[in-house]
């Protein structure tokens, strides 16, 4: 851990009453080996700079460390954690660190230093947390681990940040400037668009999940090249650490790049535990294994690996949500690879972004996204830990938050599912709400400076959007596969009345009974990355799938013999994609007033002779007039009505803005 630079006087020496171990000194020039000369004088050999150890560190884990602490070159006193399992490691590793960080140490002294440093006997014991986010404590008090400090109901404890490794949270997750200008600058320019809202409540919902039960996640903006996509990840950012564009300064910047290795991708979920993990520039990373990349984000561990001494090493482990941007979408991405499978989709919210400034004339727009851009650059790191703050005055311990969560997400999840959403999209709902939670929370306790109503109200349409555009459940994407196949592969099917082969047969084909029958490799082929029996029994839900006893694959009379066959009707080509079968029943509405006879009536017996067969009406030179529907205005009028019924039920009009209020209130 780095504590804030502190420069300390050359004559007054911080490591006073530090107790050295026997055989070496510490003074203002450094740390010196004492060695006895070939005379039996006594000399000293310089090691490195100032430099010794201040306690040990020992997490709620077991896991014990050092805290070093020494001067750099320029007599600033500096702080690091380090397990106590680098003292065992390749000297040049830990002395290459500590160099970077400002320690002078002589070449070829590594090996030493190390030794000097184990040779330490501290009294002082300083609690000590592997990661970022939520602290493990025995007391079940809340507790969250900045790299610079620890914030708590009482205020700050001294806890030491000790990550495993570098971690690029410490030069990322600070503050600059105030709350109050992070306010002016970003948060209220903001409160126009929908996506930059829904932007900063995505960023505000990392410390959530852990009081939610909720797993990682990620939410990722999409769209055409310019269209605020990096604006959108450095207002994020700003809600945390430094905003600025990676563009201009990729060490500095809480935003990281999607071009990275699995184990990177592992490394930086960790550091950024309980704080949202910003990627920007999909397409850079995206290759084959983008699907594995998902899976292994949203599920919160790593792979369990071996140490170079054949041990288990302990995965590493995260809640985060990803803030992610790229030109083309998650889901497309992953087509491109093959068949896209719902559990992605839903742990992966595409949010296509059309311009982040649209509500501004487009003579305004570019400026307003360049002062938002520098903005971020500026006034950064304090709303987060604002909020962070609010949750620990509001709630005084951790199964009182879960409870008023839970109670809350329940109603949201209510107001933004539907009747056809199957489990998987409410699953995603849930999502969405727990974004909409964060921001109103934020709102109602003075972090965002936005009405709470108008933050659910973006949160509700950038879900609904969302929801338009999704692509279903698992069982619809198995459809459309099996019926793209069966169209684009209609030839590989062999008519069961005629002898004979073709090529690469996929199967049969009965055209008077309207079935077409799949051998098991055919009907894996046509969806791939499912198992013939998942494809039937969906085929067989949905109501496309002929059995005639308890086999989802009857015996079937072919030219080539009786063979079990998926027998797949004609009703999967239908334009309407879902039969009668697959539909489901909508809710029952209210009992409404009988309707009117109106056109429906017999017709008057006639007494008048019928005209001859085949004659043309004559036309009347003076017609009657025609009588003109009444008109209907206002918020009574029917919609609906032809006007013959005066008597039809008046359609409802939506308050949009009463519903947001309701809503908000929900939560």
């Amino acid at each position: 851990m780095l504590l804030s630079d502190v420069t300390v006087p050359i004559e007054r020496r911080p490591w006073e009453g530090v107790e050295l171990p026997s055989g070496w000194t510490l003074g203002p020039s450094g740390v010196c080996e004492l060695k006895t000369g070939k005379e039996g004088e006594e000399k000293e050999e310089p090691v490195c700079g100032p430099l010794w150890v201040e306690g040990l560190t020992t997490s709620a884990q077991g896991d014990w460390g050092r805290l070093l602490a020494f001067l750099d070159h320029d007599q600033r006193r500096r702080e690091l954690a380090i397990p106590a399992a680098r003292l065992h490691e390749d000297p040049a590793i830990l002395a290459r660190e500590l160099a970077n960080l400002g320690l002078a140490i002589i070449p070829g002294k590594e090996r030493r230093m190390l030794a000097y440093l184990a040779s330490f006997h501290p009294t002082a014991r300083i609690p000590s947390a592997p990661r970022l986010g939520w602290m493990d404590r025995k007391d079940g008090a809340m507790a969250f681990v900045f790299p610079d400090r620890v914030l708590t109901a009482s205020g700050n404890e001294r806890v030491v940040y000790q990550p495993e490794r570098y971690s690029p949270t410490l030069a990322t997750v600070h503050p600059s400037g105030t709350l109050q200008g992070w306010q002016a600058a970003i948060a209220r320019p903001a409160a126009e668009s929908d996506a930059l809202l829904f932007a900063l409540c995505a960023s505000l919902t990392a410390p959530w999940l852990w009081l939610a039960d909720g797993d990682s996640f990620i939410v990722h903006f999409w769209g055409t090249t310019s269209r605020g996509k990096t604006t959108l990840a450095q207002l994020a950012a700003s809600v945390w650490g430094c905003g600025v564009d990676p563009a201009e300064s990729a060490s500095l910047s809480f935003i990281r790049r999607w071009y990275t290795t699995g184990n990177g991708l592992e490394g930086l979920a960790e550091a950024h535990s309980d704080l949202p993990l910003i990627l920007d520039e999909l397409g850079a990373g995206a290759h084959r294994d983008m699907a594995q990349q998902v899976y292994q984000l949203a599920g919160g561990q790593g792979k369990t690996a071996m140490s170079a001494d054949r041990q288990l090493k302990a995965p590493r482990a995260w809640r985060t949500v990803v803030v992610s941007t790229g030109e083309v979408s998650i889901e497309g991405r992953l087509a491109e690879h093959g068949p896209v499978k719902g559990g992605l989709l839903h742990r992966a919210l595409d949010v296509e972004v059309a311009d982040i400034a649209a509500h501004l004339p487009e003579s305004e727009r570019a400026g307003f996204v360049e002062r938002l851009k520098r903005a971020c650059a500026e006034h950064y790191g304090t709303a987060g830990p604002a909020m962070l703050e609010a949750i620990l005055k509001t709630y005084p311990n951790a199964q009182a938050a879960r409870a008023a969560v839970r109670e809350h997400l329940d109603r949201a999840v209510k107001s933004l599912a539907t009747p056809r959403h199957s489990p998987e999209q409410r699953r995603a709902l849930r999502r969405f709400a727990l974004i909409g939670w964060a921001g109103v929370f934020a709102a109602r306790h003075g972090v965002l400076p936005i009405a709470p109503e108008r933050l659910w109200q973006a949160v509700r349409s950038i879900a609904a959007a969302w929801s338009g555009t999704t692509s279903g459940t698992d069982q619809d994407r198995i459809l459309e596969s099996v019926r793209a196949f069966i169209l684009r592969h209609g030839a590989r099917f062999q008519d069961v009345k005629l002898e004979g082969d073709v090529r690469d047969r996929a199967g049969f084909v009965d055209h008077a009974l309207g079935r077409w029958m799949f051998t098991k490799e055919a009907l894996r082929e046509a969806a791939p990355g499912h198992d013939p029996t998942t494809i039937a029994k969906a085929l067989q839900k949905a109501g496309h799938l002929f059995t005639n006893d308890v086999h989802l694959c009857p015996k079937v009379l072919t030219p080539t013999g009786r063979l079990r066959l998926y027998c797949v009707k004609d009703s999967l080509l239908l334009d309407d994609e879902s039969s009668e079968a697959s539909k489901t029943l909508g809710h029952v509405g209210h009992m409404g007033q009988t309707a009117p006879e109106c056109g429906f009536q017999p017709a008057p017996a006639s007494h008048s002779a019928l005209g001859p067969v085949g004659q043309t009406a004559p036309v009347n030179p003076n017609p009657a007039p025609v009588p003109q529907r009444p008109k209907s205005s206002g918020a009574s009028a029917n919609p609906h009505s032809d006007g013959l019924c005066p008597h039809a039920p008046t359609a409802p009009v939506k308050n949009e803005a009463a519903n947001v209020i309701n809503d908000e209130k929900g939560f």
